[in-house]
């Protein structure tokens, strides 16, 4: 079950929805490109705590945002949410 929060952000009842699968690393991703957790959520319209939350799995990105923040890192949407094997 999820529930959106007041920033538009998706939240999981279960914190480890996404902790079991290997997505991509949004953190290393970001960090390739060389911005800071600040950097991106402000370039997004999100809070840096969010993009935290999204690189440590705990909450996901609202879908509204996975095509900007897809963009930003170079990837495709697809690649966001495919769990590689």
């Amino acid at each position: 079950m999820t529930y959106c929060d007041a920033r538009g952000i998706i939240l999981s009842r279960n914190l480890t929805v996404r902790a079991g699968g290997d997505y991509m690393d949004i953190k290393k991703t970001r960090e390739n490109k060389r911005l800071t957790q600040e950097e991106l959520a402000e370039a997004i319209g999100v809070s840096r705590t969010a993009v935290a939350m999204w690189e440590t799995k705990h909450i996901l990105p609202r879908a509204s945002r996975l095509t900007k923040l897809a963009e930003i890192l170079g990837v495709t949407v697809d690649e966001l949410l495919t769990e590689r094997e």
